[in-house]
């Protein structure tokens, strides 16, 4: 028999990113923030929170973002004529 996955509280959404190298990142959440630091290459973190998100991912193209189970690309989002690219974006409930 397979293991039960809890499910997610109402109105309660998952980020997951993943660093492949290091990256200051900062994600709130309605509610405040959820993670503010510097993550160094080979962490993960899952964040779980209610929308909207806002995010800013500081070497962003050594980043990897997942949204409600879904690859998010950061390419759009990136601030050029940096050393390393910074995304700054809203997700939406």
């Amino acid at each position: 028999m397979a293991p039960e996955i809890a499910a997610e509280p109402a109105g309660s959404t998952t980020l997951v990113l993943t660093f492949r190298g290091p990256s200051w990142t900062d994600v709130k959440d309605r509610t405040g923030s959820l993670l503010s630091q510097m993550n160094p290459a080979g962490q993960t973190q899952t964040l779980k929170g209610t929308p909207p998100f806002d995010l800013v991912i500081g070497n962003a193209y050594a980043v990897s973002l997942t949204y409600r189970g879904a690859a998010v690309d950061l390419a759009p989002h990136h601030s050029e004529g940096r050393s390393a690219p910074v995304a700054g974006m809203t997700r939406p409930s």
